[in-house]
């Protein structure tokens, strides 16, 4: 006779997680992949099968993985830029499986010298800061950047002006009044 098996799963003894059952009969086995599951973390698992009634197997446990992926980031186009004032875009493309502390370093060219407060985001999470204090017509360099556990990565450099606002007046000679 078929039973249906599948798995409870969770970070404790309570499980609270079971994933799809399978058909199957006396002495086939049964697997199951799971996703969504957080780095370097213990996890509980137990094997159940249903049919006349429902038959636990015992607890198991594994540990996952610690997070091993540097981040990716994008610089993107700085916005809202005035005469003094600018901000930085970017984009998390990939967390490494965790979140992130992103943020930028900016400055006159690409040594920076300056960096951001940072923000916490995770994959697919945009992000910006906003400038202040800028001299106009001064060039501006700036990228973003991604820190987990395992290390910090950098987008591209870009760079940006605030240009000078110039009012334009005109000259009248004589003859025009």
């Amino acid at each position: 006779m078929a039973c249906d098996c599948g798995f409870e799963w969770g970070e404790t003894v309570a499980y609270g997680n079971t994933t799809p059952t399978q058909s199957r009969t006396t002495g086939q086995t049964f697997s199951q992949a799971i996703s969504g599951l957080n780095p370097a973390t213990l996890y509980h698992f137990r094997a159940l099968a249903t049919g006349f009634g429902t038959s636990n197997g015992a607890d198991r446990t594994f540990t996952t993985a610690a997070v091993t992926i540097l981040p990716t980031v994008t610089t993107d186009p700085v916005t809202g830029r005035g005469l003094i004032i600018a901000t930085m875009n970017g984009t998390l493309n990939q967390d490494g499986g965790e979140a992130c502390e992103c943020g930028f370093e900016w400055g006159a060219d690409i040594t920076y010298g300056a960096r951001t407060p940072t923000e916490t985001r995770v994959t697919g999470e945009a992000f910006s800061q906003r400038i202040l204090g800028l001299f106009p017509g001064t060039e501006y360099h700036y990228r973003a950047f991604a820190r987990n556990s395992v290390g910090t990565s950098y987008g591209a450099d870009e760079s940006f002006r605030c240009e000078p606002s110039f009012s334009r007046a005109y000259a009248l000679a004589r003859e025009e009044l």
